[in-house]
């Protein structure tokens, strides 16, 4: 198997583990934020329809490869710093959006512009 498929592959399989383990991890603490304050779980479940839209998770599979190249094996304790990872990497793209005015990402409203129209009303 070439390398670029090999890769393609891994990709897949560490995103069908990683999609369950950050859906799960942002529910709880959607469910976290809600008891502390209703507009708090608000923010956050948009924020989270943002995370979830897609992308292809390549600097939380970055975390795990590393991870497996000086231990040689991957448990799922990893998914934890690959989610965290993640949201760095997803909040450094909501920052990019705000600096450049951008209106779309993902072909959907950025996070800002779905933050203007919700706190409009």
């Amino acid at each position: 198997m070439p390398g670029s498929q090999m890769l393609q592959t891994y990709l897949r399989r560490f995103r069908e583990r990683f999609e369950p383990a950050l859906k799960t991890y942002l529910t709880l603490k959607i469910k976290d934020l809600r008891q502390i304050d209703p507009m708090a779980g608000t923010i956050a479940s948009i924020t989270r329809d943002f995370i979830l839209q897609g992308g292809k998770r390549l600097r939380a599979a970055l975390v795990a490869i590393g991870y497996r190249s000086i231990e040689g094996e991957e448990p799922d304790a990893i998914l934890q710093p690959a989610i965290a990872t993640e949201l760095l990497h997803t909040f450094f793209l909501i920052h990019d959006d705000v600096i450049d005015r951008s209106s779309l990402r993902r072909n959907n409203p950025t996070v800002h512009q779905v933050f203007r129209r919700f706190f409009a009303d």
